[in-house]
């Protein structure tokens, strides 16, 4: 790998946290971040995981 950081390895394991569910503010205090803006930005969450919850809404709504 090239140009590879320890930066990248909080941006993941971020992302991972979101992706299977954690809530920002754990994810926050897990990174050990004072603000939940520096916690947003090292988040990355790719265009089908924002499918999956689009989908799990509409699921909701069904159930209702």
């Amino acid at each position: 790998m090239e140009d590879f950081t320890f930066h990248d390895l909080r941006h993941t394991f971020a992302s991972r946290l979101v992706i299977v569910g954690a809530h920002l503010p754990t994810i926050q205090d897990l990174m050990g971040l004072k603000i939940i803006s520096m916690t947003l930005r090292s988040t990355h969450i790719s265009s089908d995981h924002k499918q999956r919850a689009v989908r799990a809404l509409e699921q909701f709504g069904e159930k209702s």
